[in-house]
This record gives C-alpha cells, sequence and structure tokens, in this order.
C-alpha cells in the first residue's frame, strides 16, 4: 500500500478486526461475547458446536491427555450433561447412614443403586437425593449413583462403604480433643512447632502460648481459654 492511503488505513483496519475480533474468541471460545443482557444466546453458539466435528476431535484429543470425554456408551460427553456425585466413599458403624446426591450437577433426578455386599442391607429413598443406606452386618458394600436430567442420564458413579462394628469413636462423636491427640501422637508436630524442622510451617500443633497473654493451649479446645473460665464453658468448641 506504498503511496496509498487509503489502502494503507484499509490494511490496519483489517489487522485491528482479526486481532480484536478473532483472538479473543479463540481464547475464550466466544465467552467473552456474551454478558448479563444476552447470556441467554450463549446456548444457540454452544448448541451449533456440537452439530460439527469439533466435539470429536476435542474428545479424542482430551483422551489422549488421559482425561475421560465420552459416556459408558461411547457418545461425546456434553457442557451441562448430568454429572453424580455420590459423596465419598466411607467408614461406618452399623445402622443408617445418610447419603447424599446434593453435590451433584445439573441434574433433578437421582437413582441410588446397591451393588454388592453382605446380605440384609437396604436403601430407602433410593429416587431422591438424600438416600438412607442401613446396614447391620460388617463389611464392605458398593452403592452407585446415577443422576439424570430429563433423558439424558450421567455415568455412574459408585462408592464403597465399609461397615465395622469397631469403628471408635463414632464418626459423630468425633470431638476437637480427639484431632488433637491424633496429631499430638504422630509425627506432625515434628514441623508444626515454635521449633520444628525448617522451613517451619507457620500453624503449630504443639500445646503453645500464640498469642503471649502467658496461657498455653492445653484445654481439650486447644483455645487459649482457661478450660474453667464461663466463656469457654458457654462456647466450648465441640
Amino acid at each position: 500500500f506504498e503511496g496509498n492511503r487509503t489502502g494503507f488505513y484499509t490494511g490496519l483496519f483489517l489487522i485491528a478486526l482479526g486481532s480484536g475480533g478473532i483472538k479473543p474468541l479463540v481464547s475464550s471460545f466466544v465467552g467473552d461475547q456474551f454478558n448479563q443482557s444476552n447470556k441467554h444466546l450463549a446456548k444457540i453458539v454452544y448448541d451449533a458446536f456440537y452439530t460439527t466435528a469439533g466435539p470429536t476431535n476435542l474428545a479424542n484429543f482430551l483422551e489422549t491427555q488421559g482425561q475421560v470425554a465420552r459416556s459408558a456408551a461411547g457418545a461425546v460427553l456434553q457442557a451441562g450433561r448430568p454429572i453424580a456425585d455420590p459423596g465419598l466413599s466411607r467408614v461406618v458403624r452399623p445402622g443408617a447412614t445418610t447419603l447424599t446426591a446434593s453435590r451433584s450437577l445439573y441434574a433433578n433426578a437421582y437413582a441410588w443403586t446397591l451393588i454388592s455386599g453382605p446380605a440384609g442391607a437396604t436403601l430407602t429413598g433410593a429416587t431422591t437425593a438424600t438416600a438412607t443406606f442401613t446396614a447391620t452386618t460388617p463389611g464392605s458394600y458398593v452403592v452407585q449413583l446415577v443422576a439424570s436430567a430429563g433423558t439424558v442420564q450421567s455415568n455412574p458413579v459408585r462408592i464403597t462403604i465399609v461397615v465395622s462394628s469397631t469403628l471408635t469413636p463414632a464418626p459423630a462423636d468425633i470431638r476437637f480433643a480427639d484431632i488433637k491427640a491424633m496429631i499430638q501422637a504422630n509425627t506432625c508436630t515434628n514441623c508444626h512447632s515454635p521449633t520444628g524442622t525448617l522451613p517451619r510451617p507457620p500453624v503449630y500443633y504443639t500445646n503453645v502460648d500464640r498469642n503471649g497473654d502467658g496461657r498455653n493451649c492445653a484445654n481439650p479446645n486447644w483455645s487459649e481459654i482457661p478450660a474453667a473460665s464461663p466463656r469457654t464453658r458457654a462456647g466450648r468448641i465441640r
């Protein structure tokens, strides 16, 4: 465009249009084009994406990176699909245990299933977000959750529940004093103490005077409030 002012400015305009209009869209996948006033239009764009070969190519790439990108049936997983979350595997005492799917995403229906374990265990509320698992026989049980929204179902997710009659204390009876005793009985205080191994963590697990008022944290609350004070009795950390 040498000697052609119109061509020169046209070129600058095209460069600006490309840099300002294309590059941001590539990095954010057009996400920066929507705000609170027009965010409902984003669905049109993303739905159009899933009609192309893009999702398959993306799934192929993610699988080479060790990610799960397809359902058990081989279909490409889509954004907004139901995701089941039955919580963590756990050890419980015989009796009733509440299971919750409250951390599941994009779902409005749930199906709990007892997959394996000793005979006699039951699941009540198996089609609700909060189910009750009841077992009186010690052993290992596998429970599965499938979340759904309409006809779309999540991949099944399983957890293991170990029922133990020797579990002491019961999870509901654990207090901070129990945690403190466990931490101080192990090697945690080799580092978490005023004389701990360098680099020394800023949080101490030993009975030290943290605020310099002359009282150590020796009471069951691991606080600097004297155990006999009215404040301790009224607001004891449980």
